[in-house]
């Protein structure tokens, strides 16, 4: 008989986000919604690649398991999120991995450049908790049931 209660490992959300406000918002979104997600963060760009890869501080896979969907801000510091996202896609072991971009950027705007970069999905970042749990929830749906 296989033992009993063991815990099934929870999905992994890796946010890149540097704003603490903008990350506790959808932290908090998520876990009210997605209890399903471990939500872990990056702050910039070289930290989501290094993450993604496994290199220096990020190669121990216990500890930074692999994510299955990448909430990425278009403005980190150091790489641009337009960036990170070319980077992902143009690498052979990332390229698969879905990237949903979150920003308070004019998303509009930008649609086709997302589309053309590769991103799955993009909303603006929400002002109000209502409509960010909204997002979170539309997210954990596609990307994590």
């Amino acid at each position: 008989m296989a033992a009993s209660g063991q815990e099934k490992r929870k999905s992994v959300v890796l946010v890149a986000q540097d704003d603490e406000n903008d990350f506790l918002l959808l932290c908090s979104a998520l876990a009210e919604v997605c209890p399903q997600a471990d939500v872990r963060r990056v702050r910039d760009g070289e930290g989501v690649i290094n993450w993604l890869t496994g290199v220096g501080y990020y190669r121990d896979r216990e500890t930074f398991p692999l994510p299955v969907v990448i909430i990425l801000d278009l403005h980190m510091p150091g790489m641009s999120g337009f960036d990170i996202l070319k980077t992902i896609r143009r690498h052979p072991l990332l390229e698969h991995y879905p990237v949903v971009v979150m920003s308070r950027q004019d998303i509009a705007q930008d649609e086709n450049l997302l589309l053309q970069l590769g991103a799955n999905d993009f909303y603006g970042k929400p002002k109000n908790p209502e409509q960010m749990r909204k997002d979170a929830a539309e997210i954990c749906r596609k990307w994590l049931e």
